[in-house]
């Protein structure tokens, strides 16, 4: 069996996270990262691969990709069933202290959601085959465990719409949460992020997600970067947030 070596890129998107903005602004970004392999070992690789996560494109209404461009060219483009795309290079026979030196860019325009409408009283149709795995419970997001339900439940009581019983659910995390970024609390997931009551963004994402959908509210966490002035320059950083999909509307971003 070959042995997996496993890089993670989060750029699946970006959104602008402006407080209070009343009107749609679009800006185009130009991500690129370098990422370098290294045979550490004492031989040549008898065996092995290199797996990258790409993101998707086009994945919400908020982005729009132009373009996505790694080099060297991938063996393989894979794909689970999510949507996500991996890059996946062989690494049999590489030398020892070889490198492996990948570059992704991608480039995309990104504005803020805006909507006149109200959507209090909004509630799905129905749970339609597109979105059935956003309902359903995956790694760390431990929708069918009977501590996240009866939390969902308990939060949700007497709310008739999944506008309202999501808003409800976002009160309750950003209310009873604290960002923490020691070992013992950041990237636990769902039900570590419910008894513990701290984590990181991706924390905070993931319980907001098994909660929504442990009332059958179609949801997914969504890794990218948020837009923060600092100097008066944008800077991108690191961030994971969720989405809830409502009827008439698609995926609408939650912060």
């Amino acid at each position: 069996m070959k042995k997996s070596f496993k890089i993670f890129l989060c750029i699946s998107m970006i959104i602008l996270l402006f407080s209070g903005s009343v009107f749609a602004q679009e800006s185009e970004y130009i991500l690129k990262r370098e990422i370098i392999y290294q045979n550490n070992r004492k031989r040549t690789l008898e065996d092995g691969f290199v797996e990258i996560m790409l993101g998707q494109l086009n994945f919400t209404q908020y982005a729009n990709d132009k373009y996505l461009k790694v080099t060297p060219k991938p063996d393989k483009i894979k794909q689970d069933k999510f949507g996500n795309m991996y890059a996946y290079y062989d690494a049999t026979g590489m030398l020892k202290d070889e490198k492996l030196v990948i570059t992704i860019e991608r480039r995309l325009t990104s504005s803020t959601f805006v909507t006149e409408e109200p959507i209090l009283a909004r509630s799905n149709g129905s749970i339609t085959d597109e979105n059935m795995i956003y309902v359903e419970p995956q790694e760390r997001i431990e929708s069918d465990h009977e501590e996240i339900i009866k939390k969902a439940n308990e939060i949700t009581e007497n709310l008739t719409t999944d506008y309202r019983k999501a808003s409800a659910i976002f009160e309750y995390v950003n209310t009873t949460m604290t960002y923490a970024t020691d070992a013992a609390s950041a990237n636990k997931g769902a039900l570590a992020a419910l008894n513990g009551q701290k984590g990181v963004c991706e924390e905070f994402a993931k319980i907001y997600v098994a909660l929504c959908r442990a009332e059958e509210i179609p949801a997914r966490v969504v890794a990218g970067y948020k837009v923060e002035m600092k100097d008066e320059k944008e800077a991108l950083i690191d961030h994971t947030w969720a989405e809830i999909y409502l009827d008439d509307y698609g995926w609408l971003p939650v912060v």
